[in-house]
């Protein structure tokens, strides 16, 4: 994310460094696949099965003696194949080596295929890396081995029934949504569930007290990505309620990727279909940054119009571009544009530097955070912000991932924490205390990392939350 000036006539996106890492298409596996076999044929015929035909073929060396009318190999001297009498030696004639090494060869060449196969399969079917949710230096994520158990997940046994259940869940249920506005799909795993569009929450049991009500909008860290239902921030935050006496029922209202400015949206939809509840909280901070990012990324200014990255992404993609473009034109093909007719090339920005892509992000953050002031005003709610740690809200730490931009995301975090507007409660440093791996790459963590977050998001909110149950009179 280093100045570099920008060109004449630039494209969005010119003169940065493509740090995008593009996930393995079915396509490019189906070459590498061909490439495999091709080369285990290849190298089968060109090396293996000539050595092995040697005999059957003569080995090259024959003698222009004859011999009771037949010729016979001779190392060093090859004849003139047209020579009368030249005929290749009876099985009686060969040595038993001789006589079994072409057998050999021909049962050897479907074993080889066999094995071509397995490699086949292999390329093909073996999945491909996965990209971390959030990459704070690129929007597109990092590579992630997902045959490799992160540090911070050493100890959890269930981590790889789980990983693979979300990843399920994700690719063939629909349960992350890649387009703003759509809600999760209710699913259900061993220990990750959806209920009513929502993750489900630890509750405490049943009491004479009357709960006091929370609804907690967050992107992936809220919904929890790293822990158990029971183990989330917000079900920590329930236990942590309860064991001061007082029922909070918190509804985890974490959706993956979005910003703030599309949680505000949700919050005033939520608002006409449900009561009120007691108390309403923010978490956010990482999704702003990546949405700041792709706006660096990109070559594009601070846009008037929100993005979600995510969705950005998605819709350019080319299979969903040429999709879009068959279902407005039918199936037509392109004709010539009408004289005038032409689109106006989108704004460029000159490239920032990493404390820039900072400002970017809690300026956007803070435009939109006059949304859910306005409306929790509006309709009298107690309301709580939270900025959120990552992985670069502390020094860095063994076991976790450590990649070539860090330095600057290291920048760009700091600066964002700086420029926090009043209102906003900065929990970047909650996880300060913990010297072990927490995070499985630049945003979400393991579910101590969720106990310590919650500690200090209580920290914060126990004042409030005891004003609700004195006023219940519990």
């Amino acid at each position: 994310m280093s100045p570099l000036e920008p060109g004449a006539g630039q494209q969005p996106g010119a003169g940065r460094p493509d740090r995008r890492v593009g996930t393995t298409s079915l396509l490019e596996r189906t070459g590498r696949a061909v490439v495999s076999v091709v080369g285990t044929v290849v190298a089968a015929v060109l090396l293996v099965v000539p050595w092995l035909l040697r005999p059957a073929i003569g080995d090259g060396r024959w003698s222009a003696a004859r011999t009771a009318g037949r010729w016979r190999p001779v190392l060093g001297h090859r004849p003139d194949p047209g020579s009368a009498g030249l005929r290749h030696p009876t099985d009686d004639e060969l040595s038993p080596g001789q006589r079994w090494r072409p057998r050999i060869a021909v049962a050897l060449v479907p074993v080889l295929l066999v094995l071509a196969g397995v490699a086949v399969w292999n390329v093909v079917d073996r999945p491909p890396p996965v990209r971390s949710a959030y990459s704070l230096a690129d929007p597109g994520g990092t590579p992630v081995d997902r045959t490799e158990t992160p540090a911070a997940f050493a100890d959890a046994e269930w981590y790889a029934q789980y990983q693979g259940d979300i990843e399920y869940a994700a690719t063939w249920f629909d349960a992350v949504p890649l387009v703003d506005g759509t809600p999760l799909q209710d699913f259900n795993s061993t220990h990750l569930n959806v209920e009513d569009g929502y993750r489900r929450t630890w509750s405490p049991p049943p009491c004479d007290c009357t709960p006091v009500t929370m609804w907690l909008y967050g992107a992936s860290t809220v919904f929890g990505l790293g822990q158990r239902d029971d183990h989330t921030i917000a079900s920590e935050l329930a236990k942590l309620a309860w064991a001061d006496g007082i029922a909070l029922e918190v509804a985890n209202r974490g959706i993956p990727a979005e910003q703030h400015w599309q949680e505000a949206n949700r919050l005033r939809w939520d608002l006409t279909r449900e009561q009120a509840p007691d108390l309403v909280a923010f978490y956010d901070g990482a999704s702003d940054v990546v949405g700041a990012s792709w706006l660096e990324q990109q070559g594009l200014p601070d846009v008037e119009a929100p993005i979600e990255p995510l969705t950005e992404t998605f819709l350019a993609s080319p299979a969903i571009s040429q999709a879009i473009r068959d279902y407005r034109s039918r199936g037509q093909a392109q004709p010539p544009a009408p004289p005038g007719v032409a689109v106006e090339p989108a704004p460029t920005a000159a490239p920032r530097t990493p404390e820039e892509v900072g400002e970017l992000a809690v300026n956007r953050y803070e435009r939109a955070r006059r949304m859910s002031v306005d409306l929790t005003e509006i309709h009298g709610l107690r309301t709580f912000w939270f900025w959120q740690p990552t992985r670069f809200s502390r020094p860095p730490v063994d076991g976790e991932p450590q990649m070539p931009t860090d330095d600057d995301s290291r920048v760009t975090a700091e600066r964002a924490r700086e420029m926090l507007p009043d209102g906003v409660v900065d929990l970047s440093g909650a996880l300060d205390d913990s010297s072990a791996p927490i995070f499985s790459d630049d945003v979400h963590h393991n579910e101590d990392g969720a106990r310590l977050v919650a500690a200090a998001m209580y920290e914060a909110l126990g004042p409030t939350l005891e004003a609700l149950r004195s006023r219940s009179g519990d």
